[in-house]
């Protein structure tokens, strides 16, 4: 059976690791830096906000769906589009 996550907020969960709060800190970062592989933005967002891959994932999903970035697959680059 599939599994959804969805986006939501509830008043236990710490705000500032919302997938909204990753997908502004990855945008700030890629505004700076234009392109950044995958795997140091992994260590940045777990440095910073100390989160997990599943968070990970989903913050850069919804970044993608929103047409933000593109992920290139020759490079392991995560890139800023907008």
């Amino acid at each position: 059976m599939m599994q959804f996550s969805y986006l939501s907020a509830h008043r236990s969960k710490d705000i500032k690791k919302s997938i909204f709060a990753i997908a502004t800190l990855v945008i700030k970062e890629l505004k700076i830096k234009k392109a950044i592989k995958i795997n140091e933005l992994a260590e940045f967002l777990k440095k910073h906000l100390s989160i997990n891959q599943q968070q990970f994932v989903l913050a850069l999903n919804f970044l993608y769906i929103l047409c933000v970035i593109e992920f290139k697959k020759e490079t392991d680059e995560i890139v800023y589009i907008k």
